[in-house]
């Protein structure tokens, strides 16, 4: 399959089915009120092209600092976990072999796929790959790391050949299946995941903070735009929430300084990791080129699922995108615990 990438395509896309773009883009910029008690203001800066990623506790404001570009595969943590995410934020795709074996692959004979945004194991390439606490009877698999690797670096051969409480165990090698390794991907249970890069003969990583210690990751990721055949793989930046801790929603009717906890009564909140997203702010296509916009009156409901009798309640909207020299890529937000 050919995967399109065409930002004009995009663009197009864009400004045809969000007619109400038109209206958004003459407002004033938005003139914020004196910061009220306890409200607390934040940005990130993930640099111009989004390498950085950040992780972000609510509650003291501490962050946490990763490389976007340092992992190939997310691996599920807990002692029963088995899910296997690929990077979509550096390109990563993902293809079937069909091989049980390791035998010489073409990369361009290959039929990639990727994962769904949600993050949903029904939505996830390796999501069948074994059983857990079994050994693998599944495919060979190819990864593609993005066009952005050198050609000698940018595809490997791999096998996960088993999983269980305390790791995963997978095989690989380069497309012509020489040189095999075999490597244990040692489980953390005190993390969501932990995480490998097929770099340098294959490396563990474990900069996760502890599953209790965040609440929301800003980090650049895949989207799929399904309105398109093919479908068009885009890259994006936004937030993905801690699912384990916590779940969100969404209102655009509130003043935001009012909002307080009873608000949350009744709202429709989701656990899905992408629950935030990315389309808190929104692309101005102008003569000179394109601005991000937020939406400042999108107002997120956070609350945590777990951690004590009382379940802490946030309300946090986005601000800005860019930073004070007017580059892109620091998100700029707001948020106050109400409960």
């Amino acid at each position: 399959m050919k995967i399109l990438n065409h930002t004009l395509r995009l663009s197009l896309f864009l400004l045809l089915t969000t007619g109400f773009v038109a209206c958004e883009k003459e407002e004033l910029p938005v003139t914020l009120p004196p910061v009220p008690e306890g409200m607390k203001l934040m940005n990130v800066d993930m640099t111009e092209h989004y390498n950085r990623e950040y992780y972000i506790n609510l509650i003291d404001g501490r962050t946490w600092q990763a490389d976007n570009d340092d992992w190939d595969l997310q691996f599920e943590s807990s002692p029963s976990g088995s899910l296997i995410y690929m990077n979509g934020g550096r390109e990563v795709l993902i293809a079937s072999t069909g091989y049980k074996t390791f035998k010489p692959c073409d990369p361009t004979k290959m039929k990639w796929r990727w994962d769904g945004s949600s993050g949903m194991r029904d939505s996830t390439v390796l999501a069948n790959c074994f059983g857990f606490g079994q050994a693998s009877h599944d495919s060979v698999y190819m990864i593609d790391r993005g066009v952005r690797m050198p050609k000698e670096e940018r595809y490997f051969l791999f096998k996960v050949l088993s999983v269980n409480s305390a790791a995963y165990e997978i095989e690989f090698s380069n497309p012509s299946a020489n040189n095999k390794i075999r490597t244990r991907i040692q489980k953390d249970r005190n993390k969501a995941f932990v995480y490998f890069s097929f770099n340098n003969g294959g490396r563990y990583q474990s900069f996760e903070p502890n599953k209790d210690e965040w609440h929301i990751r800003f980090k650049r990721y895949r989207w799929i735009y399904y309105e398109f055949n093919p479908p068009l793989l885009y890259t994006v930046v936004g937030v993905h929430i801690n699912t384990g801790l916590i779940q969100v929603a969404m209102d655009s009717t509130l003043s935001f300084n009012e909002i307080n906890k009873d608000h949350a009564v009744g709202k429709n909140f989701s656990s899905l990791r992408d629950a935030i997203g990315f389309t808190w702010k929104w692309p101005d296509f102008t003569p000179t080129g394109v601005r991000y916009m937020t939406r400042s009156h999108w107002n997120y409901f956070i609350e945590e699922k777990t951690g004590g009798p009382v379940h802490r309640l946030f309300k946090l909207r986005f601000i800005d995108f860019y930073n004070d020299q007017g580059v892109k890529g620091t998100p700029r937000f707001e948020y106050q615990q109400i409960r």
